[in-house]
């Protein structure tokens, strides 16, 4: 006999499987047809405005992207727009590289506007504008830095394994600031080491 599963247990599961469908759909935020909606189409729209329209099973044919049907329904649309138009995932691919680490200006940056302050002020004090563009400009630093440790780079190379991993999966998927975030300390390693390495340069030529 099957055993009875708990109401807890069967809530749980649940939200196991809603969680899943919500990260396989991002297959189809990282394909062509997503990025032509996002990217290109005006007026410009939020993901979450896009995920209201295009994933609404009212407004899609009755596609629930939350079941089962609707997440390969929506994969199979993915892989079609893949095929369909490569370059343009090749594309995509290299901006979204550049979206997990900086930010992607469909959902953290206001107005699409990169790097723009005065898009940012009215939604942001500027306390926190100053530290949402160091957080951001992280990336750039330790980039930098492995210049500055360029003959050190095996000592680096898990650290720099454990970034390439996520940003390959996020490149490939669909990717925002906050995915990257978690690998901020590998960052600050990189700069706070090259800056003693930098220092220590210094002193040597001051000798």
């Amino acid at each position: 006999m099957t055993p009875d599963i708990s109401e807890a247990q069967q809530q749980r599961n649940d939200r196991i499987i809603v969680l899943a469908l919500t990260c396989l759909t991002l297959n189809w935020q990282g394909s062509p047809e997503f990025y032509h909606l996002a990217y290109e189409q005006l007026p410009k729209r939020h993901r979450v405005q896009i995920w209201q329209e295009e994933l609404n099973p009212d407004r899609n044919g009755g596609h629930n992207a939350f079941t089962i049907e609707g997440d390969r329904y929506f994969t199979k649309r993915a892989i079609a727009s893949i095929r369909r138009e490569p370059a343009v995932y090749l594309w995509y691919f290299l901006q979204k590289t550049v979206f997990f680490w900086l930010g992607n200006p469909l959902s953290d940056w206001p107005y699409h506007a990169m790097f723009n302050v005065e898009a940012m002020q009215p939604f942001f004090s500027l306390q926190r504008i100053v530290g949402i563009l160091w957080s951001r400009t992280l990336p750039v630093f330790a980039a930098l830095g492995m210049i500055v440790l360029r003959h050190r780079w095996r000592e680096f190379l898990p650290l720099l394994l454990v970034c390439g991993y996520f940003t390959l999966i996020h490149s490939v998927t669909y990717g925002e600031v906050r995915h990257s975030d978690p690998l901020h300390p590998i960052l600050a390693v990189v700069i706070a080491t090259a800056a003693g390495e930098l220092q220590r340069r210094l002193k040597l030529i001051s000798q």
